[in-house]
């Protein structure tokens, strides 16, 4: 197993669905960044995701936990989530995503 780690960027877009790119079958839209992208990365076809609310759906990304465990269940909750995400048995730190640079983590532009 390679010691080096993928560089993997992820690309997220507010209140897009799959039929509002051109390069995934949709030829009444131009979208050519995300044609672009679609090309020479991945373009997943057929996702599921924990929730179809974008900021549980987001915060699950980026802990790996349910919205169930993380209490974040609605769009503009920062403050209620943060409190009872204090409270909840199930919080630890540990579920956070480390910074970039604690990681050891690089991005550089090209």
């Amino acid at each position: 197993m390679s010691k080096e780690r993928p560089n993997i960027l992820w690309y997220c877009t507010d209140q897009q669905r799959w039929d509002t790119i051109h390069a995934l079958g949709n030829p009444h839209i131009r979208t050519p960044r995300l044609n672009a992208l679609c090309k020479r990365g991945t373009a997943f076809e057929r996702a599921y995701v924990q929730s179809p609310i974008c900021t549980p759906s987001r915060a699950s990304m980026l802990t790996g936990r349910y919205p169930a465990t993380h209490h974040v269940h609605r769009n503009g909750n920062v403050a209620t989530a943060t409190s009872r995400f204090r409270q909840a048995r199930s919080w630890s730190p540990s579920c956070w995503p480390m910074p970039a640079t604690t990681a050891a983590w690089s991005a550089s532009s090209t």
